[in-house]
C-alpha cells in the first residue's frame, strides 16, 4: 500500500449537472422533491461520568430534539456505548443503526463504537461491513502506533425516492499524528475497492484540523473533497468542531469533517457545523457537521473543466503568520511568503483576504525580499489573469505608489517571466489584468508580487497589499 503523497494539482471540481438550489433549504418537502439527501457526522461522546462533561441523562433528550429540528436522512456517530445506542434506538424509532464497536462487537456495551444512523422510511441498507484501522484490517488489530484500537463502519444504501445507490464510511482516528497519513491511504484504498462506481461519503472524528499538513496532504492529493470547500452555501464558515460542552464555541479548529468521494460530480448544496444547545444543554462535546448533498443519476471521476477559475480566499484556511507555508483553497493549493490569510479583521475591505508584505527589509532573516503568492497547481494555459487588489498601509509614511507583478513558469517555476505590473495609489481599489494568451498544451503556474517600492525604509508593515480576487481564464482544450 503506498503512502498518502502530495499532489501539488489544482483541485478544480465543478459540480455539474444539477439544479440550481435556494439559498437557504429548510422546508422538508422539497427536500424530498429535489433529492436533497441530508447527511451529517455527530461525535456524540461516549458515557463520560467524569465532572467534565455533561450525564448522558440530561445529554440524550437534546439528541433527540437534534436530530428532531435537522430531519438528517443519515449520520455518522462515533464513541457512543451500545446502551446509550438503545437509547437512542427508543428515542429515535424512525431511524434504524449499523456498526461495531471498536472491538468488533455489535453487542457489548462500555465500548467505543462506530456507526451509522439512517432513516428507514428514505434509505434502505442493502450491505455494510467494517475494517481496523491498521496494517491488517480485516482482524483484531492496532496500527501504526495507535494507542486504541479503531475502526471505521461502511453501509451502502439505496436512495428510496430516486433508487440511487451510496456508501457512507464512518470513522474515528486515533491521535497519533504519524499514523494519519497511512490510515487516510488505508481508507481511500477500501472506498475505491468498496464502494467502485458510487458515491462515497466519509464522515467521522478525524483528531486533526484544517491547518496541518495531514490535511494540506489529503487535499491535495484529491480523492476527498471537503465539503467546507465546495459547498455553495457555507454556514457559520470559522466555526470549530470540539465545542467542548459550549466552552470552546470561539474555536476555529474542524476536526471533525465531513467529505465526499469516489464521485466528482456530486453538488454539495450547503453545510453547517451545527452549535444548537437546549437550555443550556449540548448534546455533545463535538458539534455535528452537516451537509446536504444531491447525489448523481451517474457517477463521474473526472472533474469537469472550468474555463473560469476564481478564487477570492474566503474558505481558505487560516494562515496567521509571514514565513512561507502553504494554504488550501477552493482553486487548489498556494504557496503563501511574506503573506497571510486572515479573518475579519474590521481595518479591511472585506473579512478575509491574503495579505502581502512587499518591503524589501523586514528585519528578519526568514523574511527578505517582497511578499507573494504562488499557485501550487497547474493551469492548463492562460488566456487572461485578473487580480484585484487594495493596498492597505500601516503608516502614511510609505507610498503613495504600490504595485503588484503577475509572472507566469512554463518550467513548474524553474524560470519566471513577468507579465507586466499595476501600480495604484494609497487605499486606491486596482486590478491587474492582462492577457498572455498561453495556450492550453502549456501547462503555467502562476505567481503575484507585491512590487511596492520602499527604498531606504525598514518599515514592516507599511506597504501593505490586500489581494481580493484572482481569476484566472484558461484556453479551450483542443481535444
Amino acid at each position: 500500500m503506498h503512502m498518502l503523497t502530495i499532489v501539488m494539482t489544482g483541485l478544480m471540481t465543478i459540480f455539474s449537472g444539477c439544479e440550481k438550489l435556494p439559498s437557504i433549504i429548510e422546508d422538508i418537502d422539497y427536500l424530498r422533491a429535489n433529492r436533497v439527501l441530508r447527511t451529517a457526522t455527530f461525535n456524540i461522546e461516549y458515557n463520560n461520568t467524569n465532572s467534565t462533561s455533561i450525564p448522558w441523562e440530561q445529554r440524550k433528550h437534546t439528541v433527540k430534539q437534534l436530530f428532531s429540528d435537522y430531519t438528517f436522512d443519515i449520520v455518522g456517530v462515533q464513541e457512543p456505548y451500545r446502551s446509550q445506542l438503545n437509547d437512542l434506538a427508543n428515542l429515535l424509532p424512525q431511524y434504524a443503526y449499523v456498526g461495531h464497536s471498536v472491538m468488533g462487537s455489535t453487542s457489548a456495551d462500555q465500548q467505543l463504537t462506530v456507526g451509522i444512523l439512517y432513516k428507514e422510511e428514505r434509505l434502505a441498507l442493502l450491505d455494510s461491513g467494517m475494517f481496523w484501522l491498521s496494517e491488517t484490517p480485516d482482524v483484531l488489530s492496532k496500527g501504526w502506533n495507535n494507542t486504541q484500537y479503531r475502526i471505521c463502519q461502511w453501509g451502502k444504501f439505496k436512495d428510496k425516492s430516486t433508487q440511487r445507490i451510496f456508501y457512507y464510511f464512518s470513522t474515528h482516528l486515533d491521535f497519533d499524528t504519524e499514523a494519519y497519513l497511512p490510515t487516510l491511504q488505508l481508507i481511500s484504498d477500501r472506498i475505491k475497492q468498496v464502494a467502485s462506481g458510487y458515491p462515497a461519503i466519509l464522515g467521522g472524528d478525524f483528531n486533526f484540523n484544517q491547518t496541518t499538513s495531514t490535511y494540506q496532504a489529503l487535499i491535495a492529493e484529491g480523492f476527498f473533497q471537503d465539503t467546507h470547500l465546495y459547498a455553495e452555501e457555507l454556514i457559520n464558515p470559522f466555526q470549530g468542531t470540539f465545542t467542548n460542552y459550549g466552552s470552546g464555541l470561539s474555536g476555529t479548529n474542524r476536526i471533525d469533517h465531513l467529505f465526499v468521494a469516489n464521485c466528482s460530480n456530486i453538488h454539495i448544496a450547503k453545510r453547517k457545523v451545527i452549535t444548537d444547545s437546549y437550555a443550556g444543554v449540548y448534546p455533545s462535546d463535538h458539534a455535528p457537521v452537516m451537509a446536504e448533498l444531491v447525489l448523481p443519476p451517474m457517477c463521474s471521476t473526472t472533474p469537469a473543466r472550468r474555463d473560469t477559475i476564481r478564487e477570492d480566499f474566503k474558505r481558505a484556511v487560516i494562515k496567521g503568520l509571514y514565513p512561507a507555508g502553504n494554504v488550501i483553497a477552493p482553486s487548489g493549493m498556494w504557496l503563501f511568503d511574506g503573506a497571510l490569510v486572515y479573518h475579519k479583521e474590521p481595518t479591511d475591505y472585506r473579512p478575509m483576504a491574503p495579505r502581502l508584505i512587499g518591503v524589501n527589509n523586514r528585519g528578519t532573516p526568514d523574511l527578505l525580499g517582497p511578499g507573494f503568492i504562488e499557485t501550487a497547481f497547474t493551469l492548463p494555459g492562460l488566456d487572461q489573469v485578473d487580480v484585484e487588489f487594495v493596498s492597505m498601509p500601516a503608516t502614511s509614511e510609505v507610498g503613495p505608489d504600490f504595485a503588484l507583478e503577475i509572472q507566469v513558469s512554463k518550467d513548474g517555476g524553474n524560470s519566471w517571466e513577468s507579465l507586466g505590473t499595476k501600480h495604484t495609489e494609497r487605499h486606491n481599489l486596482a486590478t491587474a489584468s492582462f492577457r498572455p494568451q498561453i495556450p492550453a498544451s502549456q501547462p503555467v503556474t502562476v505567481k503575484i508580487i507585491n512590487r511596492s517600492p520602499q527604498l531606504d525604509t525598514d518599515l514592516v508593515r507599511g506597504n501593505r497589499i490586500n489581494i481580493l480576487s484572482v481569476q484566472f481564464i484558461v484556453p479551450h482544450s483542443s481535444k
